[in-house]
Order: structure tokens, then sequence, then C-alpha cells
């Protein structure tokens, strides 16, 4: 079937054209959502504000106006008019316009403070070097240093109002705004400060900021270029046009700004610290580590360095050094949520489980919607088994990261974690821990555009923290695949990209890694050339299976090692089925565990001696407890940075793969099922499940044709499914055989 996209779909794109800078195809896709409806006010809005950031005033303003004819009431569209109207000098105008922006929207403060700022524009014959005297300005810089930035806007508004020519007065006014965080009044101070003094390097630099805030990014590029072409060596120009250049996507040019400030002014840390933060994000890690480093030997007290520095350390794998650098950051910042978060994360990665529960609840304390830090809590929970507790935590994240608050019963509001979108439910093995060949629904492929709007709707709403690309199925037999993980990336979603490892040759794993954005999971499940039987016929032989695999590790670790972009990392997941229902044996004891952990030691250990690179501090195979009882549904260990091992608790598929020597006791009572709440699957055909191991599509709450994820998931038929997990509503016929206990036939007869 092929979609045909409305004006929303078609909004949406070009609205993530113009957030990546690709202005032509904004303006088109925008245009192509008027042709059809004129009046779209988003539309007009948008082209609007893309005119005025290309110095197009005169085109911007009617669009805003028919912005503001089909839909007066939305306070943006009223600031761009004024803003718009300004830039050309239609003061008088702009005041009108403001009088009746308030009539529509209300009596806003920013309407009240812009009409205030405009009051103070020249309209009486002042002497054009007139200025303030000495102790005014005293008592201005004096409220400023001493954070009464209340006072100091009164007086500031009063100096402009008396000396509407004196410059000074304008630039401390917009400096004020922009720390009480009223940025669009700002705007209109920087502005006038820019005109009264054209070569103040310095004013030009706090509109770039301004712009920055606004996320205007293209113009605040164009001011930070200006202050540096009049003042070369202001570091803090070249500082902050890295970090416009890094939010629109230019990171080598961003790279070349923070040098640059470093250059002129080497002792600004703020410089180090972002060039660290760019390092990172193209894969660099050992070349951010030494600028974090280089920034806490600046200011040992720089509690943000000692948290990247942290970040990075845990990327590469050095975990008891990432908890240093953690506890650092709190040291010396002890309400600094993130690191308490971070620490959260590392603490359990070392399966301190306890200790990670306190960093991540006082995160929360410190950052009550600090949503990454309820989701990590939420997952430890899970593992701990308090699942309504985890649930619990994961709404909290959601609301929080989402801005949609349920009405209603809260119990029941949606707790989206991950998004999976099932390219196909058609699969090359015949595995027979895995319901694939049992499957009742008919086989096919997602078409290419409901790939590519769920993504959109993933990047617009933040439903989730990231797509997994993954149901049922082998997802890298998908036609499209690579147009499709592109396109995650473009959206700037992270995406698991799970595999069976068939089609990992060379050729398909370098357009892979080139494409993908997030995390490529090679599903080794069966790690040893006895239990890969358990794949059934699948025209593979063992070595070319194990070939597979190394060709993708040893790749990873290549590129790596050249020190360019790396935007993924990868993962080797082992199947573990020591304490579970399994119909499988694989990876029951410790000594196995040991056995394949020192097999891929010794294999990246052997890519490092080929490819010069030195050697990586692994986890000892001959440790003890590798598998911790198998109590966690995983457990990782870094091979290299960005490589893990990881040991993964086999499960059953709703008790449809359990042992011949188990029989199921149905549950007396409803067990509580985090999977409605946390679970959100698109299968190939657009239907919508809520729970991952719905392999068959029997939990279906609608069709992704019909309504949006954000609709679906908070629906009728989505409410009554995860009701049915509260025993308010009957228990579907899958849950009801999910939640039966496996138990060994021979316990059962005892």
């Amino acid at each position: 079937m092929v979609m045909e996209l409305n004006s929303e779909d078609i909004l949406q794109q070009g609205i993530a054209a113009h957030e990546q800078g690709k202005l032509q195809d904004a303006e088109r896709l925008y245009r192509l959502v008027l042709k059809s409806q004129p009046h779209h006010p988003d539309a007009n809005h948008n082209l609007g504000v893309m005119a005025a950031s290309l110095n197009k005033a005169d085109a911007a303003l009617p669009l805003f106006k028919a912005a503001l004819e089909a839909n007066p009431k939305i306070e943006q569209f009223w600031l761009s008019y004024i803003d718009t109207l300004l830039k050309t000098n239609q003061v008088v105008l702009a005041k009108q316009v403001i009088e009746q922006a308030k009539k529509e929207v209300g009596p806003k403060e920013k309407f009240n403070i812009l009409q205030a700022q405009l009051s103070a524009l020249p309209r009486k014959s002042v002497s054009r070097n007139a200025s303030p005297s000495k102790t005014q300005l005293n008592a201005l810089i004096a409220h400023y240093q001493n954070r009464r930035f209340v006072e100091a806007e009164e007086l500031a508004t009063s100096i402009t109002q008396e000396f509407p020519n004196y410059q000074f007065g304008w630039k401390v006014l917009g400096i004020v705004l922009k720390q009480m965080g009223k940025i669009s009044e700002a705007l209109i101070a920087t502005r006038r400060s820019v005109q009264l003094s054209p070569q103040d390097a310095e004013a030009h630099c706090n509109f770039g900021v301004i712009l920055q805030d606004l996320k205007r990014f293209d113009e605040a590029a164009e001011s930070y270029k200006k202050a540096i072409f009049i003042k070369p060596e202001l570091a803090e120009a070249h500082n902050n046009l890295g970090n416009t250049l890094r939010e629109l996507g230019r990171l080598d040019e961003a790279e070349a700004s923070y040098k640059q400030a470093i250059t002129v002014n080497h002792e600004l840390v703020e410089a180090h610290n972002n060039l660290g933060n760019t390092l990172r994000e193209v894969g660099r890690l050992g070349d951010a580590e030494a600028s974090y480093t280089q920034a806490i030997t600046l200011a040992p007290a720089f509690a943000e360095a000692h948290s990247n520095l942290g970040v990075t350390l845990k990327e590469i794998g050095r975990l008891e050094l990432a908890e240093a650098s953690f506890s650092q950051a709190i040291a010396c910042k002890p309400d600094y949520a993130e690191a308490h978060n971070n620490l959260g994360n590392t603490l359990q990665e070392l399966g301190r489980l306890e200790d990670a529960m306190k960093s991540y609840l006082q995160a929360i304390a410190l950052k009550p919607d600090f949503a990454e830090a309820h989701s990590n809590l939420g997952n430890l929970l899970k593992d701990l088994g308090r699942l309504d507790e985890a649930v619990a935590s994961f709404q909290r994240a959601f609301a929080s990261r989402t801005g949609i608050f349920m009405e209603g019963e809260d119990a029941l509001a949606p707790a989206s974690m991950e998004l999976y979108f099932e390219l196909t439910n058609k699969c090359n093995f015949h595995c027979v821990f895995c319901p694939s060949d049992s499957q009742k629904r008919n086989l096919g492929v997602m078409d290419v555009e409901l790939a590519k709007r769920l993504y959109r709707e993933a990047a617009h709403t933040k439903i989730a923290s990231k797509v997994n690309l993954h149901l049922m199925g082998e997802p890298t037999l998908h036609p499209k695949l690579i147009e499709i993980l592109q396109y995650g990336a473009s959206k700037n979603i992270k995406t698991d990209l799970v595999t069976n490892g068939s089609t990992l040759v060379e050729k398909n794993v370098s357009k892979i890694l080139d494409a993908l954005y997030g995390t490529l999971i090679a599903s080794h499940m069966t790690p040893t050339e006895d239990s890969y039987k358990f794949r059934g016929e699948v025209g593979l032989s063992w070595d070319r299976y194990i070939n597979n695999l190394q060709t993708l590790v040893r790749e990873y670790i290549r590129r790596s090692a050249k020190g360019g972009a790396i935007k993924n990392d990868i993962k080797i997941r082992v199947m573990v089925t020591q304490n579970t229902a399994s119909n499988v044996s694989i990876t029951e004891t410790e000594n196995e565990a040991r056995a394949i952990l020192k097999e891929w030691n010794d294999f990246v250990a052997k890519v490092e001696l080929e490819e010069g690179i030195a050697p990586f501090k692994r986890k000892d195979h001959e440790s003890n407890d590798l598998l911790r009882g198998n109590s966690q549904a995983s457990i990782s260990y870094y091979l290299q940075k960005g490589v893990q091992l990881t040991f993964w608790r086999a499960f059953t598929f709703a008790n449809s793969r359990v042992g011949e020597e188990f029989d199921l006791e149905p549950s007396e009572k409803v067990a509580y099922c985090p999977h409605p709440f946390t679970d959100v699957g698109v299968l190939w055909n657009g239907d919508v499940t809520l729970c991952c191991l719905d392999h068959d599509g029997e939990l279906n709450i609608g069709n992704i044709q019909d309504a949006s994820i954000e609709k679906l998931i908070q629906g009728e038929a989505a409410k009554d499914l995860r009701a049915s997990m509260l025993g308010q509503k009957p228990l579907p016929s899958l849950c009801q055989n999910c939640q039966a206990k496996p138990v060994r036939r021979e316990e059962r007869q005892n």
C-alpha cells in the first residue's frame, strides 16, 4: 500500500527540514501545504520565520499577517510579527499591533514589557551624547553584579527612557532581561544596542546569544561572525559560534571554532569542555577525554567537566574511573541532578543496585521533572521485580518528557519508553525458542513512508526515548533498511537495530554502520556450535555465522581506532537460560559464561594486535558471578570502547516457548504487568500493540493509518488493556497464558 501524505505530515517534514537547516526543502514543503490550504497558520508563520532569518523582512510580514488572520490566538505569531515590524523600523505600527495582540491573546507579560520598551525609543529631542550620571551607572552595575535583577531591570529601563541614544543602557538591559529569562524582551533591547553601536563586538555577541536562545541559529551564527570580524581576539564569540554550529549539526566547523577560542584564550575552560562534547559526539572519545581533563586542570571545581569526563569514561568502559568522576562532580556541585543520574547509571552497570537507586532518587529530589532519571529508576525497579513502582516511574518520565498528561485515572496513564517498529515479520532463521514460524498473521514489509512517518511522530512528540526496529522478523531483510536508518538519524532518534547476524557480510556491515544512529544488537543467542542447532535449517554454516559477527566487531574497532565520527555502538547478545522455563538450554552455568567471554576477549585482543591498538582493560573471564544468577534482564561487559558482550536473560514469549518438562499453572489472580504501559509496537501493516511479546498482534488497539500513536495510546482500547493489568477489566487470553506459572512436572508430582 502506498500512503498519501496529508498536510500535517508534510508540515512536519517541513519543520524537520527547517530545524536541520535545509531551507530550500523546508520552503518547498511549506508551500506544498499552502497549495492545498492557503490559510494554514503554521505553514505561513514558519515561512515567515524563514524569510525573516534570511533578512527578507518585507516578504515575512504578509506571511505573519496571514498566520494571524487564520489563528490570532497564538502568542508566538504576534511576537514574530512585532519583531519583524521593528526590524523594518515600523515602530508606530508595532505599538498598534501590540494593542491588538493584548485584545486577542490577553495582557501577556511579554506584550506589556515590549510596550514599555517601545515607549523608550527616541520620540523627543535628546542630545545624541546625553548620558546618565555616574551615580546611576554605578548603581546599575552594582545591581547586576549582586544579581539584583529586578532592580537592575527597573533602573536600566529608566535609563533607556531618559537617554534613548545611550547604548550602554540598552546593552545592560538586554543582559539583565536574558538573565531573568525574558528572552523576547531581551531581543529588542539587544538589537537596539547593536543599532546604536554597530562596532561593539560584545553587543553583537550578546545579540547572538539571544538569537541562539530563540533557536534562530543561522542568525545567531551571523551575529557571532560579525563580532569576530570586529574583534578577532574575542574568545567568547568563537566559543559561542561553536555552540551554534554544533546545534546546526556542523560539527567539523564547531570543532574549529572551539579550537580558535582556545588559541585566543587558552584558559577559557568552557571552550575546552565544549570541544570535548563535540569530540565525544563524533566518537573521538580519547580526544574528548583529553579536552575534559584540560578543562579540569584549569578549573578543578568545574563540575560539568568532571561529569562529562565521567560520561566519556563510562562509554569507554572504565566504570570505576567514571564513578570517581561523577562523585567529584557532585562534590563540586551537590545539587547537580545530571551527575547524580549519571552516577546511578554507572553504579547500576557495576551491579550496585541499591546505591544506584539512591543516586536516581537524589537526582529526582533535586529535579522533580527529570524524565531521564525517572526512566532510569523505572528500569532499575523493573530489574528488581518491583513492577508497579517501575511503571509509576515510567509514567512520570513519560509525562515529563512529552507534556502529555492523561485525563482521568493516573494509574491508567501511558508510560511509553520504547517504540517497536516491525519493518517485517519475515525471518530467514527458524529458531525453536522464537514463535516466528507459528505466526497466524500475513507476512509482509512495512511501507518506507510509514516508517518515516513513525520516526517523525517520535521526534515531534518524544513519546519514546528510542526506537527498536524489531518485534518479529529480521529487519535487515527490509529492502529500504539503509534509507530508513538514515532517516531515523536525520530525526536525531536513537535506534536499536536487532539482527540475527545472517546478513552481516562486510559490504552490509559498512552500510549499516554508516547509516545507524544508535545501537546494533547482534542476536548471538546460540554462542556455541552445539547450540547453533536451535536456529533450525538456515542455510548458513556455523563458521560463516561466526565470521559475520566477527566482521562486525572488527570493522567497528577499525573505525573507532581511526578516530573518525562514531555515532553508534554494538552489542553481542548471548542468551542465558539459567533459572528460566525456556524450551532450550543455552548458557546455563558460570563456566559456560566464562568460556564465551574468554572467546570474545581473545578475539578482540587479536584485532587490537592486528590494528596496532592499545589493549583495552576488559572483564577477566575468570571472574566470579558473571551471570549474577541470571536475575537481571541483561548484564554487559565491555570488550572495547563501544563494543559490549551482553548476557541476556531468556524469555518464553508469553509462555509460548516453555520447555516440555514444564506444565502451566493458571494464575489465581491478575499479576501486574508493565508491558501495556511501557511498550508500543507498530506492526508492519500499521496495527498497534502494547506488548513487545505479542507476536501475532492479538492486543491490537488500532491502526496507525487511522490515528497517531499519541491518540492510540490514550484511547479506550489502550486504557482497557492497562485496566486489565489492575483487575479492572477482563484479562486477554494472551495475557492469561503469559501470567500462568511454569512448574516442573516432577515438582507437581511430588
